[in-house]
């Protein structure tokens, strides 16, 4: 199978692919398997793949990308293991997660009120 490449990444999540979380995934789990056994790696990568998905105004991909991660480290690691301690303890997460959260609940507000208008 051919490795998955940033670039591959960012094409589908820029395309709105069907398959961009899926593949966005794929890349993570990628990296996260070169960087055995590294909690630091593992977060690093999440974040950076998570950015993917925020810079491309995907916010609600991004909060649904990060928790089926957060429970696939979990499921992988362990619930009291240190990468999945990291995951939830990471200030960095948490804040593109609000961001996230906040710009998602903002896009659902417009969309609402421009069906109202119609």
């Amino acid at each position: 199978m051919a490795m998955i490449t940033e670039e591959d990444v960012v094409d589908a999540i820029d395309e709105k692919s069907e398959s961009r979380l899926d593949l966005l995934t794929d890349y993570w789990q990628g990296l996260v398997d070169e960087d055995k056994d590294n909690a630091e790696k593992l977060i690093a990568h999440t974040l950076t793949c998570a950015k993917f998905l925020y810079r491309a105004k995907a916010y609600q991909d991004t909060l649904d990308w990060l928790d089926a991660t957060g429970l696939t480290i979990m499921k992988s690691f362990g619930e009291e293991s240190p990468e999945y301690e990291a995951f939830i303890e990471n200030e960095d997460l948490e804040n593109l997660r609000m961001n996230a959260l906040d710009k998602s609940a903002v896009e659902e507000d417009e969309e609402g009120f421009e069906e109202e208008s119609e």
